[in-house]
């Protein structure tokens, strides 16, 4: 083919550039941008700690965008949360207790796993936790700084999930876990946790920590958060979803969030 300056060559030039760009766009190939055909930047915001007041949950329902519900298993308002979350077709997480690293000062509460479990009490224990949250999609670590370095007791995890059809969330407590990439090498569906909201706990800081979110999902197209049910957490959750939404990016159910990729990968 002729390549000259010419018309016939800028003209064979120009066809070759666009069927090029046809064949990377086929391929996904053709940058990191969001395309018009793609979804638009998506944020998931789970809430932990809930199961032991009805109040509380009632609020984290009323906030302004489909938040995700992590609840505690065997706490007195589990069962109800769960129950009236499905009822209200908000997505729901067991938040499954394990075994901290100072487990003296952070007792994890009922249900926990532990690393000197047997095999048998281990899957007990996680069967009735699930059990006691119905309706749940999929599992976050609630503490778990040493269990979830643990890879023998990830893995039964991971088994259980797998056969059940449900996702891993790993709340990420420890920077040396395991469970995301065990769950991987089980095939679960996993995300991971990029931003704590509450670490600090100030309302400029939470509103800060929701932007960042929000800058994140509009650079790589999607973002997770984890947030507590503390009153200035549900505060700059009301002030600062609608400013989300205003920029485009759209807070959804966790389980949206594992098509496409993961986030954290």
């Amino acid at each position: 083919m002729n390549f000259s300056r010419g018309p016939r060559g800028l003209l064979a030039i120009g066809l070759l550039a666009t069927g090029s760009l046809l064949f990377q766009t086929a391929l996904g190939l053709e940058g990191e941008g969001t395309s018009p055909a793609e979804a638009p930047p998506r944020v998931a915001i789970l809430i932990d700690d809930l199961g032991g007041s009805w109040k509380v949950a009632q609020e984290v329902l009323n906030l302004p965008a489909p938040i995700t519900l992590s609840v505690l298993p065997h706490l007195p308002h589990s069962l109800r949360i769960s129950e009236e979350a499905h009822r209200l077709s908000r997505q729901v997480l067991l938040h499954l207790p394990m075994e901290p690293h100072d487990l003296e000062r952070n007792p994890p509460g009922p249900g926990a796993l532990f690393s000197i479990m047997e095999r048998e009490p281990f899957l007990r224990t996680l069967k009735s936790s699930l059990a006691s949250v119905p309706h749940a999609v999929g599992v976050n670590n609630h503490m778990g700084s040493r269990l979830s370095e643990t890879p023998w007791a990830m893995g039964l995890v991971m088994s259980l999930l797998k056969s059940r059809g449900l996702f891993y969330v790993d709340s990420l407590t420890s920077p040396h876990s395991v469970a995301f990439q065990t769950a991987r090498d089980f095939g679960v569906a996993t995300l991971k946790r990029q931003v704590f909201l509450d670490n600090e706990l100030e309302s400029a800081a939470i509103s800060a920590r929701l932007e960042e979110v929000g800058e994140m999902a509009l650079r790589r197209g999607k973002a997770i958060a984890i947030g507590h049910p503390h009153q200035k957490t549900l505060e700059a959750l009301r002030v600062g979803l609608p400013r989300l939404l205003e920029r485009g990016v759209h807070v959804v159910p966790v389980s949206e969030l594992l098509g496409g990729g993961r986030c954290g990968s």
